[in-house]
């Protein structure tokens, strides 16, 4: 699976700066069409071939939501 970059819609990218207060907040990552800091740039292939062992645990949860 290969990991693929590109740049917000640019309405939608002034809205998310200004809600921010930080230019070009956010970019598109996909697969997934999620959007994520740019800093993912940098660790997104890391993580995607992080070695899974059988004795690792993961913790899940839900997103925070509400004020």
């Amino acid at each position: 699976m290969q990991i693929k970059y590109g740049k917000v819609d640019e309405n939608v990218s002034k809205k998310l700066d200004k809600l921010f207060g930080v230019e070009n907040c956010l970019i598109e990552v996909n697969p997934g069409n999620v959007l994520l800091p740019p800093k993912y740039e940098e660790i997104g292939e890391r993580i995607l071939n992080l070695e899974v062992r059988p004795d690792d645990v993961w913790l899940i949860s839900y997103p925070r939501t509400g004020e």
